[in-house]
């Protein structure tokens, strides 16, 4: 049985709201520095404020991560993912609680974390790799292969504060993924970088799971999480919802955040920051509703039904095309449609639609999966799961599946067209 390299236990996180925002990012680095050398104490003490200026970021938080176990963390914004990661790392201590790990960790959080701006990507390979406790010997051993992932080879020398976000995010994943570290903690940073280096990073990363590595990894990118964990563990509002297999509390994640979806067939994000998607798309709407009925109103089976989404490219595309998929509960692919698009597209925001057919579907929960290629060409640059779920019902004058079969009625399935033009903007 493998034994246990993280213990939390009771974890409680307070914060004041005056003093929590003038916090600065230096501070934290600060604190963390510290606590690495040793000079910190195994608490925080918060100086004394009115109870309505303080708030739980987390409360009473108890788990274990096995050695070689790899859990992904979920929930919404707010409910205190990030802090949790911070406590794991150093970077912060609990305001109650125990936290036990036994092995060397490597963490990539914020953009720039661990980075002294002043130094040049080559110093602060090497500063890390100490603060990890490495030799320079064994740094130098790992130095040129850390480079070349991170494909800075021609400003290693450059100082770090020159360097683009993706770039930064490149080379802080290199150094945590290379350097050796038994326990890798990750707070959503990929998401910045482009598309070919985040296949790298996830390619790279289940070969690091392979060697019998750990990692905890936090993303609203659900497809990153199902694909690289073994567990996940749900946050809310600073408390543990559930754990288990990543499929079903993914599943049961989206249901209980996004409940009113199977009511209302719809969702908007307003904040591009927040919505499903990377840095060449984002999905800014999506609805699903019977034709002359609006979405907050049942579907019956024999209805027509009509999928519109808006989604804003981030950056020219050579013709961008979308693969709308329906899926059912079990994840079997139940239709599909492709776009019609031609032609290079701007930085816009779009809209496509698309019909489904009176009993193309049978009765029950059904998920829309987005794709978005280039070209109609694999692989695809963004893939979005469950990104509308809706509910199918049969009405008191629906036929009942015999009755249809009998009139030669039955669907199969089938793919057809998801129709794209640009949205007024």
């Amino acid at each position: 049985m493998s034994k246990n390299v993280i213990t939390v236990e009771g974890v409680y996180k307070q914060f004041n709201k005056g003093s929590y925002y003038k916090t600065g990012f230096q501070e934290t680095i600060v604190n963390g520095v510290k606590n690495l050398l040793g000079s910190n104490k195994n608490s925080v003490t918060l100086p004394p404020t009115e109870d309505d200026t303080n708030f739980w970021a987390l409360q009473d938080v108890s788990f274990t991560v096995a050695e070689g176990e790899n859990v992904g963390i979920i929930g919404s914004n707010g409910a205190g993912k990030s802090t949790l990661l911070k406590i794991l790392s150093r970077i912060t201590h609990p305001t109650k609680g125990k936290v036990t790990i036994s092995g060397r960790i490597s963490s990539l959080l914020e953009v720039g974390t661990g980075f002294h701006p002043e130094l040049t990507g080559r110093e602060n390979i090497y500063l890390n790799g100490a603060l990890l406790g490495m030799t320079r010997k064994e740094i130098k051993r790992r130095f040129d292969e850390i480079v070349a992932f991170s494909e800075v080879e021609n400003f290693i020398d450059t100082p770090i504060k020159h360097y683009s976000s993706g770039m930064q995010v490149r080379l802080a994943f290199s150094v945590s993924l290379l350097l050796d570290a038994e326990i890798m903690i990750i707070d959503e940073v990929l998401s910045v970088g482009d598309i070919s280096f985040q296949e790298k990073s996830l390619n790279a990363i289940k070969s690091y799971l392979n060697k019998g590595r750990t990692i905890l990894i936090v993303s609203h990118n659900m497809e990153t999480i199902s694909q690289i964990c073994n567990r996940v563990i749900v946050l809310k509002k600073g408390q543990i919802l559930s754990t288990g297999d990543p499929n079903e509390e993914i599943y049961k994640y989206r249901l209980a955040e996004l409940g009113q979806i199977i009511q209302k067939h719809f969702i908007c994000w307003n904040n591009p920051q927040i919505a499903p998607g990377n840095s060449k798309v984002k999905l800014m709407q999506i609805g699903v509703k019977a034709e002359g009925k609006n979405y907050h109103e049942p579907i019956f089976i024999e209805d027509r039904i009509a999928i519109t989404l808006q989604y804003q490219l981030i950056e020219p595309i050579n013709c961008a095309d979308v693969f709308l998929s329906v899926v059912t509960e079990k994840k079997q692919t139940a239709l599909g449609f492709l776009s019609d698009n031609t032609g290079k597209q701007q930085p816009d925001l779009y809209e496509a639609s698309c019909i489904i057919k009176p009993f193309f579907l049978n009765r029950g929960l059904f998920s829309v999966v987005l794709l978005f290629f280039e070209n109609k060409k694999m692989p695809y640059f963004c893939k979005i799961e469950s990104a509308v779920t809706f509910e199918i019902q049969y009405s008191e004058t629906t036929l009942t599946p015999t009755e249809l079969f009998n009139r030669g009625s039955m669907p199969i399935l089938y793919h057809d067209t998801i129709y794209c033009h640009r949205a007024l903007t």
